[in-house]
């Protein structure tokens, strides 16, 4: 009997946390934007936003497509971040021919390299900083400078 009654309790527990977890997901930010480099549309960039502070959640990440435009979704496939402070960071990894790597070779693996400087690739480096919130804007272009002038 008591056994019993401990996995009721370990069960109702879990449900909390389930629970829990599902209110996170709740109150996201649809986030998007577009990456330009010297410019130009940046195809194949890996925009990610790294929650700071108090920010909930676990950030999110998106690929830019041919125009370079990018859509965050959370690591557990929701689409959106909680409002809150961010830094950015923006990769762009590609083969010495341009062509982007192929996404089912691990990045230790590959032969591709970041082409993007650490001030912005860098996850301790980046200069990049967003705040999100919902009466807000929810668009955020990059236009990063890799061109010595």
């Amino acid at each position: 009997m008591h056994h019993r009654l401990w996995v009721c309790m370990l069960a109702g527990l879990l449900g909390i946390v389930g629970c829990r977890t599902a209110d996170v997901d709740e109150g996201l930010l649809t986030t998007a934007g577009n990456v330009k480099v010297d410019g130009e549309a940046a195809p194949n960039a890996t925009v990610t936003f790294i929650p700071q502070g108090n920010t909930a959640g676990h950030g999110g990440t998106g690929t830019t497509d041919a125009t370079g435009h990018y859509q965050l979704t959370s690591p557990y496939g929701k689409t959106g971040l909680p409002p809150g402070e961010y830094k950015v960071t923006v990769s762009r990894r590609l083969n010495r021919d341009g062509s982007p790597p192929d996404p089912k070779e691990m990045p230790i693996e590959s032969q591709a390299r970041e082409t993007l400087p650490t001030k912005y690739s860098d996850k301790d480096k980046t200069e990049l900083r967003v705040t999100l919130t919902a009466d807000e804007k929810r668009s955020f272009d990059f236009d990063l400078k890799v061109k010595k002038k």
